[in-house]
């Protein structure tokens, strides 16, 4: 197991892109970023190299992203049980997904608390060549999928039924996929960034730059879905749009394996770090 900390610094002056560059030997990888005045570094985890760019970072406030990074041997990922899934969005039509999808919700200045009043509507047509799918907020799943899990008794999850814009009634092709069990705060959360706070409730929306960190007893129900306690905030109310919540969405290794029996090229996966495994 190999551990690193991974930084984007996104420098002002020619004087902050030097410093940074003069730790270049010491460092993992230097890598400018191509469109911007950015740096993307990446250096072993403990290293002093970090303290120093950290504590220069600091002052001259030119540190976006900080992040931990684990490169596993192919023993170790046998031995992890779950992992956080990562589903690329589509780009559709705005009239894809149907806009009259209905939700309550607990404050409706940020979203928390969604819950779904009825069925989504979707055009069917355009999204037959895809397995699994995002359209945000909601998780989709190609019927092949849902017998899938079925077979394999998957857990933690049901089906709802997706309308067919065009012929208004219940399609066999896509289902709405409906993960029920959430799981406890991260026992370690030094990579997890609060981009925002309701004034209203005072719900975070947050950013997870690292491995998630849990125990093994967050997961004694042995559920093969289950979402992350916080989520990210997406205020769309600028542009017009209805404003959302995801959080983020962990999987066991057996959903993994199904997913990857289908060859889904839109989904990729994390290995969630587990403290008792690996003797941290």
């Amino acid at each position: 197991m190999i551990k690193k900390i991974h930084m984007y610094i996104a420098y002002h002056t020619n004087e902050e892109r030097n410093f940074i560059y003069g730790y270049k030997d010491k460092l993992l990888s230097l890598h400018k970023d191509k469109d911007y005045n950015g740096l993307d570094v990446e250096c072993i985890e403990g290293s002093p190299v970090i303290d120093e760019i950290c504590r220069y970072g600091k002052e001259h406030h030119i540190i976006q992203i900080k992040e931990r990074r684990i490169d596993y041997t192919e023993d170790e990922l046998e031995r992890i049980p779950y992992f956080t899934l990562g589903i690329k969005g589509l780009n559709v039509p705005d009239n894809t997904l149907d806009a009259g999808v209905k939700y309550s919700y607990k404050c409706k200045s940020c979203c928390s608390g969604a819950v779904q009043k009825n069925s989504i509507e979707l055009s069917i047509k355009r999204l037959l060549d895809y397995d699994v799918f995002l359209i945000e907020p909601e998780l989709f799943i190609s019927n092949r999928v849902r017998e899938a899990f079925e077979k394999a008794d998957i857990t933690g999850c049901e089906y709802l039924d997706v309308i067919d814009k065009r012929t208004k009634k219940p399609t066999k092709e896509i289902f709405q996929i409906k993960i029920n069990p959430v799981l406890p705060n991260m026992i370690r959360d030094e990579y997890v960034y609060t981009q925002y706070v309701c004034p209203e409730c005072g719900e975070p929306s947050i950013q997870t730059a690292s491995p998630f960190f849990y125990r093994l007893s967050d997961f004694e129900e042995k559920y093969d879905f289950y979402l992350s306690k916080k989520s990210i905030f997406f205020d769309c109310r600028l542009h017009h749009l209805a404003s959302y919540r995801i959080p983020h969405i962990v999987i066991s290794k057996r959903v993994k394996k199904n997913l990857e029996q289908f060859s889904v090229k839109q989904c990729w996966y994390w290995p969630v770090y587990f403290e008792e495994l690996f003797n941290e």
